[in-house]
């Protein structure tokens, strides 16, 4: 991972918003996802020997697809070190599937009393985490009427949706990483979500219950496609 940089310990909230703009250094997470692999041993050679943090997933509605997750605080790496890697081999023979391509970073939401731990440090331990085998990733564009509500209505409706992970997270059911993708994603896109967790069905009833939240149900504009993989190797923590 990259040198530690000074990060602020919250960021400021701006007037209309709920979530501000991260101002210190934030962790960017990318998942490529490829289908036509009929080797695999070799690409967890390939992703372990670029000493990049990243995870190898199986994709569990593709007998023959694979993922590769990457996790960096230096947005150079994804050109410099993560672009490279996916032009050569085993991956050149491989067919990508760019709909499911997908990149976020980590933000603050303004209550946080370790910025540090939020942005950079929280998200990577649980992305190589090897209890939290199995994964659904998926992207979301909330609509536009969500950004004109008063923010007391915004807070309810996060604070439905936010209490509804964490009764997973207690139970050790399931864990979430939330980044923001606005002007990263192809597809306008808002926010990136993973849910992680040691088994599988938890995490589909996790997203059926987010169903049910005001935010989910009134506010959403887009919701997928959702990568659902598990791990087939991490970086060591």
């Amino acid at each position: 991972m990259a040198e530690p940089v000074t990060t602020p310990r919250t960021a400021p909230r701006t007037a209309r918003t709920h979530a501000p703009a991260t101002t210190g250094p934030a962790l960017l997470i990318q998942l490529h996802v490829f289908t036509d692999c009929d080797d695999v041993p070799p690409v967890v050679d390939a992703v372990r020997g670029s000493g990049l943090d990243a995870a190898v997933y199986e994709n569990v509605n593709d007998p023959r697809g694979i993922a590769v997750l990457f996790a960096t605080a230096r947005a150079d790496d994804l050109l410099d070190r993560v672009r490279p890697l996916l032009r050569a081999a085993p991956f050149r023979s491989f067919t990508p599937v760019p709909s499911f391509t997908m990149l976020g970073r980590t933000y603050l939401v303004g209550h946080e009393t370790d910025a540090e731990e939020v942005l950079l440090h929280r998200p990577r331990v649980r992305v190589l985490s090897p209890e939290l085998r199995w994964v659904v990733w998926y992207p979301l564009r909330r609509a536009g009427i969500f950004e004109r509500l008063p923010l007391d209505e915004q807070r309810i409706a996060l604070r439905e949706h936010g209490t509804a992970g964490a009764e997973f997270a207690a139970t050790g059911l399931a864990q979430d990483i939330r980044l923001s993708c606005h002007g990263l994603d192809a597809n306008d896109n808002d926010f990136v979500i993973g849910i992680l967790g040691p088994e599988l069905p938890p995490l589909s009833a996790l997203v059926e219950r987010m169903r049910k939240t005001i935010q989910t149900s009134m506010y959403l504009e887009k919701l997928g496609p959702f990568f659902v993989g598990r791990v087939l190797w991490q970086a060591a923590k």
